[in-house]
């Protein structure tokens, strides 16, 4: 029998997967450990570029605001890229992210690309006595079709309640939905298109995640993970035609 996550598609639409693991630690976050954690990847991941976020701060002198802009906010992160610069991954306060852009290699290697992330960052920060606390897996789907107009029908099993659905009638479209289970599993699914240098766009962005979790064991973060990426295959596969599954098998 095969498996939801033993399928591979030859032109896999996946323009990007990426994974958010949130975690909760009973000392501070030390700036030190995105120093540390390069140490253990950067064989792998040898370019590294930080991410500064921006910070306002408002206040009111004699009736006018003042606008304060603060550059170093706690909440940097640092990217670690791999030499191709389709693989990255991310390291911020309290959160560990990892990125795989195209072309998608399929689930067995950005799985062992997440577990690898996952245990250096447990080893880095092994004095906090992390656990994570939410995980979100993304996979961001895109095709693009040279025809000046197509019928969603034909490829997709969700598209708007109009009139018509080709799509060239309209210019552009967004749909999105949102789930939650009792299991603290939530889904939400973007479905968008635009028409850009004569060509129409269509994009399926999956997204699942979980909350109020308290794991920590690589063994319950890898059975967590695994049932995650076969709930977001299934959603994917209940979202595109036979046609559509055809055209990128």
């Amino acid at each position: 029998v095969t498996k939801m996550n033993d399928i591979h598609f030859k032109n896999n639409p996946i323009t990007e997967a990426l994974v958010d693991i949130y975690f909760k630690a009973d000392k501070d976050w030390d700036s030190t450990y995105l120093g540390l954690l390069w140490e253990k990847i950067k064989s792998k991941y040898p370019k590294k570029k930080e991410i500064k976020e921006l910070q306002f701060q408002i206040s009111q002198k004699e009736g006018a605001v003042d606008l304060q802009q603060q550059i170093n906010s706690p909440n940097s992160r640092l990217q670690y890229w791999n030499k191709d610069g389709d693989k990255a991954v991310q390291l911020g306060k309290d959160i560990l992210t990892i990125n795989q852009l195209k072309p998608y290699p399929g689930w067995k290697h950005f799985r062992k690309d997440i577990l690898f992330a996952f245990e250096q960052y447990f080893d880095t920060v092994k004095d906090q006595k992390a656990k994570v606390v939410g995980i979100s897996l993304r996979y961001i789907n895109t095709w693009l079709f040279k025809e000046q107009a197509i019928s969603l029908e034909e490829y997709f099993n969700l598209h708007p309640n109009l009139n018509s659905s080709t799509f060239g009638d309209y210019s552009s479209m967004a749909i999105q939905l949102g789930t939650k289970k009792d299991d603290n599993t939530n889904f939400t699914l973007g479905f968008n298109g635009i028409i850009e240098n004569k060509q129409i766009k269509i994009v399926l962005d999956i997204n699942n995640y979980v909350n109020n979790q308290s794991l920590s064991t690589k063994k319950q973060f890898e059975s967590l993970l695994e049932k995650m990426h076969e709930n977001s295959q299934g959603l994917f596969l209940e979202s595109i035609t036979k046609t559509n599954e055809e055209l990128i098998s």
